[in-house]
């Protein structure tokens, strides 16, 4: 590999055929191989069941009358006579989310990564394409999950806290950060700190386990507050923060 995305290869004598099919072929991704034409050399059986088409059905064709949505296709063509004009690689080996197109016309949100490979005798191009149609889905879900549990707090005249499994502040009503006198994130460490308690209340709050009602004294204003405490489960990105995660985490809800 020279640069990133890009790599120079010759073929040793006696490859075999069958082993780089059977190589393609055990590829869970589409690979599409196109030519310095854009014309499409090779796909693999993932294409089939991710794009829709039959191998025999796109090489040959296009790239860019294909897979590559109407509205893109300008800007496709652009982008690639300028990169075999002056060779720069600004999209070669990034992981890059777009939309691609099956054979039906529809399309769907994939991760595509392209590569250059420089042969003895010719330049050749290979995509590979991932559907992330259920990934995008997922992720729409938690977002309104998100909305709905902040419009839920944000109505309590009750101060709720929400904080994840390594003691972030997720969510903080209003009331939340007026009765803490600050306007910004402060940890489950912290809160605690501010409470006046023994410690042995103290270190069960730290431990996260369900404590309350407890009668306390809170800084810095000193109010008495009612303290309730419980882990509850919780989408992935609302306790991890944006973590690679695919189930849901424990997170501890605090309302005084």
């Amino acid at each position: 590999m020279t640069q990133e995305g890009r790599s120079s290869l010759a073929a040793p004598e006696g490859t075999s055929d069958a082993r780089d099919r059977g190589i393609l072929e055990a590829a869970l991704d589409a690979i599409i191989v196109i030519d310095t034409h854009g014309r499409i050399t090779e796909t693999n059986l993932a294409a089939e069941r991710i794009l829709g088409w039959q191998r025999s059905d796109l090489v040959g064709r296009m790239l860019n009358e294909t897979l590559i949505p109407p509205r893109y296709r300008a800007a496709h063509q652009l982008a690639f006579a300028e990169h075999l004009r002056t060779g720069v690689q600004s999209i070669l080996g990034q992981r890059l989310e777009l939309h691609a197109r099956r054979a039906d016309g529809s399309e769907f949100p994939c991760e595509l990564i392209v590569t250059r490979v420089d042969l003895a005798d010719e330049v050749i191009f290979a995509g590979h394409i991932r559907d992330i149609s259920d990934r995008r889905e997922a992720e729409r879900v938690i977002r309104e999950s998100e909305a709905r549990l902040r419009t839920l707090t944000e109505a309590m005249p009750e101060a709720v806290f929400l904080f994840d499994a390594a003691g972030r502040m997720v969510i903080a009503n209003p009331a939340a950060l007026a009765l803490t006198a600050t306007g910004s994130a402060l940890d489950f460490a912290d809160l605690v700190a501010r409470l006046d308690v023994d410690a042995e209340e103290a270190s069960s709050l730290r431990l996260g386990r369900r404590v309350g009602p407890l009668e306390a004294r809170l800084a810095p204003r000193g109010r008495w507050v009612e303290w309730n405490s419980h882990p509850v489960e919780v989408p992935p990105q609302l306790t991890a923060l944006g973590e690679d995660a695919a189930e849901g985490r424990e997170a501890t809800m605090v309302v005084l």
